[in-house]
């Protein structure tokens, strides 16, 4: 059986739009939902928002998403019927086929670790491909090309077997919010595993329900995320880094977005020093 993890933070509506569609999988389907430290409720009020078979696992602070996640992971490994892990978005809805149709792409051939799949954008939500490159210079992503393998399977939905999860630990908890799902690609593929798209598989992402494109938060964890990639992965890091963080702070001042500059400058320079 799969056990889906579904990383939960104050929208109670999403994850109980997204739990709703998990419960009416075609396959049987443990969900656990974690709660990431929402402070606007409690538990009583999640619990009945969502589906019944749904199981909370309730944070007591916001530990970020890998931790978050690690913890459900955690969870799911200590039943012995479950053999893999789907890793989910609050923010998305599944088709009742998911679960079974990326199962089948990840027990069709035994050297796939990870599985993903396209996402179809819905209520503002922008449409994303499964699979990314990244950029041998800088380190940055762009989506795969067609035809193209990818570098990484973003972290909105990716499937994983229990022994792979098992040998990786799940996501490397030093990152916050970005980069982890590439790291983790970067760390199956390590192990001499494949990353795989689940063939005709799309599920709808409303994309950016948590935070504003423009939020200060996210551009400090998108260039905290970058600098431990580029630690971890790559040589000369902080010279990789310096022309998109310059490209970066130039966009921001040319949308007289000041305060998403200055956070970025305090957050490169602050990163330099360590």
């Amino acid at each position: 059986m799969t056990a889906v993890v579904v990383l939960h933070y104050e929208r109670i509506a999403l994850t109980a739009e997204c739990c709703a569609t998990l419960s009416a999988q075609d396959v049987p389907t443990r969900i656990i939902v974690v709660d990431n430290g929402s402070l606007s409720h409690g538990e009583p009020e999640l619990r009945a928002a969502l589906p019944e078979c749904a199981e909370i696992m309730r944070l007591p602070s916001n530990v970020g998403f890998g931790r978050g996640m690690n913890a459900g992971m955690r969870a799911a490994l200590a039943d012995p019927g479950i053999d893999s892990v789907l890793f989910l978005n609050n923010d998305t809805r599944c088709p009742p086929e998911t679960v079974r149709a990326m199962r089948a792409a990840l027990e069709a051939d035994p050297t796939v670790g990870l599985v993903g799949c396209d996402m179809e954008g819905a209520g503002g939500g922008d449409s994303a491909p499964a699979g990314y490159r990244i950029g041998r210079i800088f380190g940055y992503p762009r989506p795969c090309r067609p035809g193209e393998a990818p570098d990484y399977l973003q972290g909105s939905c990716l499937l994983m077997p229990r022994d792979v999860l098992e040998a990786t630990g799940g996501f490397d908890e030093d990152y916050w919010f970005f980069f982890e799902d590439a790291d983790l690609s970067f760390r199956v593929r390590r192990l001499g595993r494949r990353l795989v798209v689940a063939p005709g598989v799309r599920i709808f992402h409303y994309g950016s329900a948590t935070m504003a494109l423009d939020n200060v938060r996210k551009i400090e964890w998108f260039r905290a995320g970058h600098r431990i990639f580029l630690r971890k992965w790559f040589s000369f890091p902080l010279l990789r880094s310096m022309p998109p963080f310059a490209a970066g702070v130039a966009r921001c001042l040319l949308q007289r977005r000041f305060a998403a500059a200055a956070a970025s400058v305090r957050d490169f320079f602050s990163a330099a020093r360590h």
